[in-house]
């Protein structure tokens, strides 16, 4: 069994029309919070319904 911690989060807003972005700056911040950078992260879940939202965001954050 995978232990969890909950380490921080972030919210954030984009312009109109870049809805489907808003997880960038919103992981760009709770990285900051938990003092950490990508590269401490495993693996990052996005509960979204369409597959576009997530692959954009993977093509921003890396």
């Amino acid at each position: 069994m995978m232990a969890h911690r909950f380490a921080g989060y972030g919210v954030a807003a984009v312009e109109r029309g870049l809805f489907g972005l808003v997880p960038v700056p919103a992981v760009r911040k709770a990285l900051d919070k938990a003092g950490w950078t990508l590269a401490d992260i495993e693996r990052i879940e996005i509960n979204e319904a369409f597959a576009a939202v997530p692959i954009a965001v993977m093509r921003e954050l890396s």
